[in-house]
């Protein structure tokens, strides 16, 4: 391994590495037991794959591995995929591992798996059945979402089976889109739930149409959440032998604890749903909370009275209730801004378009001093506002905070202010200018897109992060001739591109900040260059390119989360003693990348900010570095020198580093503090290194040459010497 290290330090510059231990057929594999028992995940497939099976063992090198599961995003967006049988042998299918396979129209799973991954089929839109075998317990989140043609779910199991199958949410369960469930391909309408059974989980038979009656034993001590929630042609519950008559009180599903107040149904202090023909809803004042799709398809529902207890709004919890007119708060804008909302639809605001505080409706809506952030969705289309003065004290704007606002025409940000959420302002049509704080830091994606008449944005210095899409549609961003070159520069940032690249690219001077997305996926993008004025490069500004190298020059004090994320080919970078952090997920997923060193400027490694970079082999920590975020070098499965100058312990957790047995060169004087940490002392091959000159086979104490090639620290730089030459870690030549 340490010769091999050698090698690809000379060559790594044009040598990219593949991500996968091996290829079978049309799949690759990594593996992930090399000794007894033998065993092996896919994780990738040839593009363009029609069909696939998943074999239950595969040979390589002359060993039979197991083919125990299928890893995360495995087959994702094969658009072609049609078929997928899976072996018996496949224990798990991993997050995404199917997502938006929209061609896919029939799925074989085996019989041993018993776990099927967040998203895993997620945007299966062709997908018209699906079999859950027996061995199942859990289904991730969302691992149907979008399944729109889904007819049929099957069962090979029996109810109780069933009823013990851990759902993370509704659209987990395949029930959602198919609305019926079939045991063994018996339809079952009759529900009768066994003896043998305790409790049922949550979401177990959400919409199911088919069922036409339940019957639940004394043995059943528990109904999860939303169980039987909208099984619309339900014609009895009976929970612990207790009727309630679905169809004409209008329960979409039965919950134990449950009481009627004017119409709501009501457990403990959340409103947890409504009957059907509710016109009018005052908020009992004992109330905390209401909860997910507590008032959802209420067509009738005109009027809303929240009191000023509510301190959380449950997703969907006004979803569909196109006839509410008017929503009033008996509290004021401080609690009001105060109220959790788990989502747009939970906000009645979306639907009755107004707020009024205690009879009182909000045109110019004024944030108190005591306000210190807005949450997210808080005047979701609230098409009354006209104007929008927001104080001095408040320090965050949510997630769609004033999203949609039409009539919004001026708006004024306290300068306490420091980031705008993700789509703040986004469809504010009427809004014409925008002056943003030195406040404020950052300004998420989409904050201001679609406000078609804003022409005037002012973008301070102290603004390092501007996500992307942030000012895409707006008065600035449709004017042709504010755009230079296919280039649309605000101030000195570069917003947006309208071309695509060719080779290499030279931002251009005077540029301050790159705005994030801006080169997203610029495939034929092989290289950047920055010119000295460049300090901040934000979130997501060069996902996906296919750059080889990158030299990132001193003057740049800001890369922001998962700026250069999934850069598949990027096997060199030098990183400038400029910058005092690698934010979370910066190199993430680039899989080329050998070798990297962390100069002695930077103080946090970010979470994930390696992860998945699996041909790395050597990471270079600076002696500035204090902490190392958890999955720092995650999946980083080949790395096997560490070379930390750190005197003082860098704070880490078990799932920074991806194993405990590559060798760590530590500074002498320290050696023992790394030795009695819970992280460090993990590591088998703990050693000490010297800040002088020294040769590295004298460090391990093992001849560590070939063809003349030899490692030696230089005043705590890693440099290697062929054939009367010194070159540093990156293959350059000093």
């Amino acid at each position: 391994m340490k010769q091999f290290l050698c090698t690809l330090l000379l060559l790594a510059i044009i040598s990219p590495i593949n991500a996968y231990d091996f290829q079978s057929g049309d799949l690759y594999y990594n593996i992930t037991s090399s000794t007894d028992p033998f065993t092996v995940e896919v994780i990738d497939c040839e593009p363009n794959l029609t069909t696939a099976t998943i074999p239950e063992t595969v040979t390589y090198n002359g060993t039979i591995y197991s083919v125990t599961s299928i890893g995360n995003e495995a087959f994702y967006g094969c658009s072609s995929l049609t078929s997928v049988t899976i072996g018996n042998s496949v224990t798990s299918i991993g997050g995404r591992a199917f997502y938006g396979c929209s061609s896919l129209t029939s799925v074989t799973i085996g019989n041993s798996v018993t776990s099927i991954g967040n998203d895993a089929f997620s945007g299966c839109s062709a997908l018209t059945s699906i079999t859950i075998p027996n061995s199942v317990t859990s289904i991730g989140w969302s691992a149907f979402y979008n399944c729109d043609s889904l007819t049929k779910t099957n069962y090979t199991g029996d109810i109780a089976g069933w009823c013990k199958i851990k759902f993370d949410n509704y659209t987990a369960s395949p029930i959602y889109y198919s609305h019926n469930l079939y045991i063994n391909d018996q339809e079952i309408k009759d529900l009768v739930i066994p003896n043998t059974v305790d409790s049922i989980q949550n979401y177990a038979f959400y919409e199911c149409f088919s069922l036409k009656s339940v019957t639940i034993p004394n043995s059943v001590k528990s109904i999860g959440y939303h169980t039987f929630y909208r099984c619309c042609f339900l014609k009895k519950d009976f929970v612990n032998n207790s009727p309630l008559d679905a169809e004409e009180n209008g329960y979409w599903g039965a919950r134990v604890g449950e009481i009627e107040v004017d119409g709501m149904i009501i457990q403990g202090t959340i409103v947890v749903g409504c009957r059907k023909n509710v016109t009018n809803a005052t908020i009992p004042n004992y109330i905390t909370s209401i909860g997910s799709d507590a008032f959802a398809k209420c067509s009738s529902l005109t009027l809303v009275i929240i009191s000023s207890r509510i301190n959380s709004i449950g997703s969907g919890a006004f979803d569909g209730c196109d006839a509410l007119t008017k929503t009033n708060y008996l509290g004021d804008i401080a609690g009001w801004c105060a109220i959790k909302f788990g989502g747009s639809s939970a906000n009645p605001i979306s639907n009755s378009h107004n707020l009024y505080i205690n009879n009182q409706e909000i045109r110019d809506l004024v944030i108190p001093n005591t306000v210190d952030s807005i949450h997210n969705d808080a005047f979701y289309e609230c098409f009354s506002l006209t104007s929008v003065s927001i104080g001095n004290s408040v320090m965050s704007i949510g997630y769609d905070a004033f999203g949609g606002c039409s009539s919004l025409s001026s708006v004024t940000i306290g300068n306490s202010v420091t980031s705008i959420g993700d789509y703040a302002f986004s469809n504010c049509s009427s809004l014409t200018s925008i002056n943003i704080p030195e406040s404020v830091t950052s300004i998420g994606k989409n904050a201001f897109s679609n406000c078609s008449s804003l022409t005037s944005i002012n973008i301070p210095e102290s603004v390092t992060n501007i996500w992307y899409g942030a000012f895409d549609n707006t008065g600035i961003y449709n004017d042709e001739s504010n755009w230079e070159n296919n280039v649309l520069y605000i101030d000195n940032c570069l917003i947006a591109l309208k071309c695509y690249i060719e080779g290499e690219y030279t931002i251009k001077d005077g540029v301050r900040l790159v705005a994030g997305g801006t080169f997203w996926n610029q495939n034929n993008m092989t290289k950047v260059n920055f010119p000295n004025s460049v300090k901040s490069i934000s979130s997501l500004a060069f996902s996906g390119i296919n750059i080889a190298y990158l030299e990132i020059p001193n003057n740049v004090k800001n890369i922001e989360e998962r700026a250069f994320d999934g850069c598949r080919y990027l096997s060199t970078v030098t990183l400038g003693d400029g910058l005092t952090c690698i934010e979370d997920k910066v190199f993430r997923g680039c899989r080329a990348l050998t070798s990297i060193t962390i100069p002695n400027s930077i103080k946090r490694v970010g979470v994930s900010s390696f992860e998945n970079c699996s041909s790395l082999t050597s990471v270079t920590i600076g002696n500035g570095v204090t902490n190392i975020g958890k999955y720092a070098f995650y999946r980083c499965d080949r790395l096997s020198d560490i070379y930390c100058y750190a005197t003082l312990l860098p704070s880490s957790q078990e799932s920074s580093f991806p194993h405990y047995y590559a060798y760590v060169y530590v500074p002498c004087e320290s050696i023992q503090l790394y030795r009695a940490d819970n992280v460090w002392g993990k590591f088998q091959n703990l050693q000490c290194l010297d800040t002088e000159e020294t040769d590295i086979e004298n460090v391990k104490g093992s001849s560590q040459t070939l063809n003349n090639c030899n490692k030696l620290l230089r005043n705590g730089q890693l440099l290697i010497q062929r054939d009367g030459k010194t070159y540093n870690v990156m293959g350059q030549e000093l």
